[in-house]
């Protein structure tokens, strides 16, 4: 078995302290085993029992890898305005950015009344949407009260009669588009297969 002795002192007296026998006067402190991960460049290091150390990539968006909880990761092509956002995200109408190349608009919202609508393109006269305070209809409606109806401008505008029929012919026509002549009599146009339309008719 090892022995050790103690240390004397210069007049020959036992100090206490070991002396330097069979045993080291010194440990090595062991290294600390567990993992340490730095945020900043998305690495994790490893140090096991023998303190050995390994350095592995941590999951973080734009490193190429579609890791657990992202849609996409195009890596350094990842943008605000491609398919796949800056924070893993696919590009979709809606979500406030730009889609270049496939939205002309993209205003954040679902709301169809503004600037932009479904589909992220700009609001447009008779895209089915009224555009709040750029238009006051869309083509093809009539106000309640049967007054107006909606131009291809997108605003109301005045009913008017339908245009009158006029006809140019040999013969006198009435007004309720009878006709007299005298050697056939009265007659109206709808006594003849062809209506009677003689002439030209004029809108």
């Amino acid at each position: 078995m090892p022995t050790s002795s103690a240390a004397t002192g210069s007049d020959g007296s036992e100090t206490g302290e070991p002396g330097s026998g069979d045993f080291p006067t010194s440990t090595d402190a062991q290294p600390p085993t567990g993992t340490d991960s730095d945020s900043s460049t998305g690495t994790a290091t490893t140090t096991d029992d023998d303190g050995d150390t390994d350095t592995e990539d941590e999951p973080y968006c734009s490193n190429g890898v579609i890791d657990p909880g992202e849609e996409c990761d195009d890596g350094l092509e990842n943008s605000s305005d491609g398919a796949c956002t800056l924070s893993c995200t696919k590009a979709t109408c809606g979500d406030g950015l730009l889609w270049t190349g496939h939205e002309t608009c993209d205003d954040g919202n679902d709301d169809n009344s503004d600037a932009c609508v479904v589909g992220c393109v700009p609001a447009s006269c008779g895209d089915g949407y009224l555009f709040v305070g750029a238009e006051e209809c869309e083509p093809g409606e009539i106000d309640d009260n049967g007054e107006y109806a909606c131009s291809m401008t997108c605003m109301w505008s005045p009913l008017v009669a339908a245009p009158r029929l006029v006809f140019l012919s040999s013969v006198m026509f009435y007004g309720d588009l009878s006709v007299h002549e005298p050697s056939l009599g009265d007659y109206s146009l709808s006594d003849f297969p062809d209506g009677g339309k003689t002439g030209v008719l004029l809108a």
